[in-house]
């Protein structure tokens, strides 16, 4: 009997090996768009005219991307740039 339930666990643990080793399905992955870049400024009333103002981004990071962001920062030009 002590035999018996020794191959059973043993069994039992080689089943669950191999279930635990099957690759799951993949996943499908969703949608993120592209990453766009808003220059945003604050709207706290009565800092105008030195509010503020920040750039974001959000999406996913694509190929065209740095060129995205170095046309922004080019368009803000070094006076709006903190590292000037």
């Amino acid at each position: 009997m002590k035999t018996f339930a020794w191959t059973l666990v043993f069994v039992l643990l080689a089943i669950g090996g191999a279930i635990a080793q099957t690759t799951p399905e993949p996943a499908i992955l969703a949608y993120t768009p592209p990453m766009h870049f808003v220059v945003v400024r604050n709207s706290t009333p009565g800092c105008e005219p030195t509010c503020p103002e920040w750039i974001s981004a959000e999406g996913h990071i694509v190929a065209g991307t740095p060129a995205l962001l170095k046309a922004l920062l080019k368009k803000l030009g070094p006076a709006n740039c903190l590292w000037r």
